[in-house]
């Protein structure tokens, strides 16, 4: 004896999909309206006008560790006082991006510096009076078209 199965048994029921989509209007309203925040945000991305990546991390802790908060950063590398390379943790599509650092600090003489090292990684450097000094706080943003 064979059973017959419908070529139809693996796709939904009807009356599933009912159950599953959004039946008013103000639901539905509330979809178009994500969706088209998602695109203005993709479209910004994409058009330089958000951040490709930002972190914050301790510059007083030695060797590599991950940043305390941030997006797009997989670690951040202490390579001597007042030098750190942040590593991206997907790459950038050009290495003519705008990194851009600052540190918590009042110190007069105090230069914060970026640059860009790769399209996977940037060097950010702190010092005070041309001195790499170390910084609790360090917080770095890089844009890229």
């Amino acid at each position: 004896m064979t059973s017959a199965v419908s070529s139809t048994s693996f796709l939904p029921q009807p009356q599933a999909l009912d159950r599953q989509l959004p039946t008013s209007q103000a639901a539905w309203s509330r979809i178009v309206e994500q969706l088209t925040s998602w695109q203005q945000i993709l479209t910004q991305l994409l058009n330089g006008q958000v951040a490709a990546a930002w972190c914050v991390f301790d510059g007083t802790v030695t060797g590599t560790h991950a940043p305390k908060n941030g997006f797009n950063v997989s670690t951040v590398t202490r390579n001597s006082a007042g030098n750190w390379t942040v590593t991206l943790a997907a790459p950038m599509p050009s290495a003519n991006s705008c990194p851009v650092a600052a540190v918590n600090s009042t110190t007069s003489g105090l230069a914060v510096g970026t640059a860009t090292s790769s399209t996977s990684a940037v060097t950010v450097t702190a010092a005070v009076s041309g001195t790499g000094t170390d910084y609790s706080e360090v917080k770095c943003v890089v844009f890229c078209k």
